[in-house]
């Protein structure tokens, strides 16, 4: 794969490095390049069109050796978001009893991280986060966004500037100035025609 790219033989193992985990820095430092400019290195390198193709391919063909995939991925999550407790434990007034693991479902197992026996000699079940992998389902499908978009105009996000504030203010006190006055002339008038006979 790598043969029809033009990068030295370092910036190959770069490449093959930063497959393993993700880490620019350690990448550059395992492929050969000092420790002191590894960052400056990695950066540089991610920014290569040809590395950056050569990572692509390497993580497609892991993903197709392990066989991982989004819908895999979301198998998963989904198991653990949705997953009920009465799958794992049934409980009446006074006991609590673990059901056996073989009679789980593979979606009620999915939903198990530990099983432990207390120092009292009691079994204890932990279960994996479901408020986490609720989390991680709704990110995926765009329901959550962390991120503040700067180019938005304040409007549009029901954020008034102090320009439009200031105009507000300026605009209330003229419509209040005139209602003053006309109050004001209306007053006179009906002063000056409870004098005249």
């Amino acid at each position: 794969m790598e043969e029809r790219y033009r990068l030295n033989p370092k910036q190959k193992r770069f490449a093959q490095e930063y497959v393993v985990d993700l880490n620019g820095t350690q990448a550059a430092i395992r492929a050969g390049y000092s420790e002191k400019t590894a960052n400056e290195q990695a950066a540089r390198l991610l920014a290569n069109v040809s590395v950056q193709a050569i990572v692509q391919e390497a993580m497609q063909e892991r993903d197709k050796r392990v066989e991982i995939s989004q819908d895999k991925i979301l198998l998963e999550l989904s198991r653990i978001a949705f997953g009920d407790l009465r799958g794992v434990v049934a409980w009446n007034g006074r006991a609590i009893e673990l059901k056996d693991s073989d009679s789980l479902s593979e979606d009620d197992a999915a939903t198990v991280s530990e099983v432990a026996e207390t120092a009292a000699g009691a079994l204890k079940i932990k279960r994996y986060d479901k408020v986490k992998a609720l989390e991680l389902i709704m990110r995926h499908k765009g329901m959550l966004n962390d991120k503040l978009n700067l180019n938005l105009p304040p409007e549009a996000i029901g954020v008034a500037t102090c320009e439009q504030k200031a105009l507000a203010a300026r605009e209330r006190l003229l419509v209040l100035r005139a209602e003053r006055g006309s109050q004001a002339i209306k007053d006179i008038e009906n002063s000056t025609a409870e004098v005249e006979p």
